[in-house]
């Protein structure tokens, strides 16, 4: 996703109170851009609250990650899942892939 969309994702979703809408605002969003990188993911899983919301981002959002930055997905954006247990989960749906 380019900077400029970015940059206006993260401030909608700074501007939307709760979970369940910032996460619908991300998955939107990026399905309109059609790609995002894993740095960005990490950076949008931060504004989520719940590791619930997290996960199902981070999950998804994998479908939209460049063929090139797949090897990347799983350091990168496992550093945003504050449990170990999502972070397993997340590897698993990415080795089911």
């Amino acid at each position: 996703m380019n900077s400029m969309a970015f940059d206006s994702l993260v401030d909608s979703v700074n501007e939307t109170g709760f979970s369940n809408d910032r996460v619908d605002i991300i998955k939107t969003t990026i399905s309109a851009a059609g790609i995002v990188s894993p740095s960005q993911v990490a950076q949008l899983l931060d504004l989520i609250q719940f590791s619930d919301g997290k996960l199902e981002v981070a999950k998804w959002a994998f479908d939209y990650i460049h063929y090139y930055d797949r090897a990347l997905y799983p350091s990168v954006v496992g550093k945003a899942l504050p449990f170990s247990d999502a972070k397993a989960e997340l590897n698993e749906h990415i080795r089911r892939y």
